[in-house]
């Protein structure tokens, strides 16, 4: 039995509906689109005071926290807390845990996300090992590596890119195999002092050419953040 499905059967069926509301917050945090997220919301909100589930309450104070980023105001203490303290608090991490910590990373400092980061990324590779969940591991280790990039921790990425570069991928990984490449180009051309801008678009322009637009955004953002901010040779 798949951990998918054993997850599925305790929750009595009803993780297939919180999955599904997850991916709709993914979608709207790729597209930057806060009026979706606030309808998402209400409906979260709904369930969390119908069925009392943590999952359910994490769940809204995520969407709560993603309005304020994408808003630009600041991030509620509170809301933040919940998410906090409730992993710090877990003795183990299991892919639950792994993966509210993957969506949260934004809300925690860089000391902590790195003292977490061996833990994190080792339970995540024993579920891989066992499960075919997809290369989560990559989405994992890119999301840091985009955090980092946009607080200039570049030593710190460095670091990380070690450990993107020893997942191993299949061919068939188009996604994941872009990701790795993607932050490989971006940190050489930061190390290096040479503008990684024409590989890069050349990389990601298969996002465009998958009508992947939201995604193709998302990394020409973080691209257009490294022209700006970092200084390359003509």
């Amino acid at each position: 039995m798949s951990l998918k499905e054993f997850e599925y059967l305790i929750h009595d069926g009803l993780l297939p509906a919180y999955q599904e509301s997850f991916q709709r917050m993914y979608s709207a945090i790729y597209r930057q689109d806060v009026d979706d997220l606030q309808e998402l919301h209400q409906s979260t909100k709904l369930n969390q005071k119908k069925k009392l589930r943590t999952e359910d309450r994490h769940l809204q104070t995520l969407v709560e926290l993603y309005i304020e980023k994408l808003s630009g105001q600041p991030l509620d203490s509170k809301k933040v807390d919940i998410i906090k303290t409730y992993l710090l608090k877990c003795d183990s991490w299991y892919y639950y845990e792994w993966s509210l910590f993957n969506n949260s990373i934004f809300i925690f400092d860089v000391a902590t996300i790195d003292a977490l980061f061996d833990q994190t990324f080792n339970n995540l590779e024993t579920y891989e090992s066992h499960n075919a969940l997809g290369n989560e591991s990559v989405l994992f280790v890119a999301n840091l590596l985009s955090l980092l990039i946009q607080q200039q921790q570049i030593e710190l990425a460095n670091k990380y890119l070690k450990s993107l570069n020893l997942i191993k991928v299949p061919e068939t990984a188009v996604f994941e195999t872009i990701l790795i490449k993607f932050y490989n180009k971006l940190l050489l051309g930061i190390n290096s002092h040479k503008s990684p801008k024409q590989d890069v678009l050349n990389l990601i322009s298969i996002f465009l050419k998958l009508n992947l637009k939201p995604l193709y955004a998302s990394h020409q953002k973080l691209l257009d953040f490294v022209l700006q901010t970092y200084s390359f040779d003509k």
